[in-house]
């Protein structure tokens, strides 16, 4: 829950704490509202143009933008979690290793906005198992469903390579932190409690 802090510090380290109070409220209610933009671009994968505007629309008068009068993390929280899932979907739908990267940098930025992201990490696999297994089950063809299952879980492997040499990497570097200090990259709330 880093990422928060981190954009209210220029304004408190360049102007006076009340004001800078003042002015990390006004930044709050720009943060919330771009939301927008990766909601219309979410909209714009499935639906008509004005039918994305309305989804943009909608993405702004959420209850939860009662939160941009607070200082708390669900500021930046709320737009993050919807570019993140833009990447995503991006990720899944139009393999490439560009678009691999940048879900693992959107998911890697998604943790620093809120622990309770990490679960994110899980959905990406997720998808693009589900998504090349869907496509290969519905396909006409002849084949076994063995068989179909097995070309789907090759072809997520070949699509996604680099994701997959980027997820090795980080269960490794996950063992050896847990080697040396006992410690995850994960966070655990217990330890604070």
């Amino acid at each position: 829950m880093q990422l928060y802090p981190l954009v209210l510090a220029p304004l408190y380290g360049a102007l006076s704490a009340p004001t800078a109070f003042r002015a990390a409220h006004v930044l709050n209610a720009v943060v919330m509202t771009s939301a927008a933009l990766p909601a219309y671009l979410l909209g714009r994968e499935i639906l008509s143009r004005w039918s994305a505007f309305a989804v943009a629309l909608l993405s702004v008068v959420v209850p939860w933008m009662v939160l941009t009068g607070f200082l708390m993390t669900e500021v930046v929280a709320y737009p993050v979690f919807l570019w993140v899932i833009l990447g995503l979907q991006i990720a899944v739908s139009r393999p490439s290793r560009w678009h691999d990267l940048l879900a693992v940098l959107a998911l890697v930025i998604a943790v620093l906005a809120r622990a309770q992201f990490a679960v994110l990490v899980l959905v990406l696999p997720l998808a693009i198992l589900g998504h090349e297994l869907g496509s290969a089950l519905t396909s006409p063809g002849v084949g076994s469903t063995a068989r179909k299952v097995s070309a789907s879980l090759s072809a997520a492997l070949r699509r996604h390579r680099l994701l997959v040499v980027l997820y090795a990497a980080g269960l490794a570097a996950d063992r050896k932190s847990t080697r040396l200090n006992s410690s995850h990259l994960v966070i655990s709330y217990a330890v604070f409690c």
